[in-house]
């Protein structure tokens, strides 16, 4: 696309907070407030 410019932002994010006794990362998505 010659002159245009795409912009990506992500919408949600994923807050790691810890690692169960196997490995598995435990966490929750987050929105990031983009509209």
């Amino acid at each position: 696309m010659e002159g245009e410019m795409v912009i990506l932002q992500d919408l949600v994010l994923y807050e790691v907070t810890g690692e169960d006794e196997n490995g598995k990362l435990i966490g929750h998505h987050k929105a990031t407030g983009l509209r």
